[in-house]
């Protein structure tokens, strides 16, 4: 999945010992969710809605 990097830091600060990126994500600049250690089915739906938003306004911005 997918979500801005503004999320990603924000999910990374918020819970630090569920989400996690590895070296070799860190440098992109619209780089993958953060890897998930444990999660509620909460976490998850939110996780999927803000990939599904980010995934989809990348497509309304794309040039024809």
């Amino acid at each position: 999945m997918r979500i801005d990097l503004d999320q990603r830091a924000a999910l990374l600060a918020e819970a630090p010992d569920v989400y996690y990126v590895t070296d070799h994500y860190l440098s992109l600049s619209d780089g993958p969710c953060p890897n998930v250690s444990l999660f509620t089915r909460d976490a998850l739906r939110d996780l999927l809605a803000g990939a599904d938003r980010f995934v989809s306004s990348k497509k309304k911005n794309k040039p024809r």
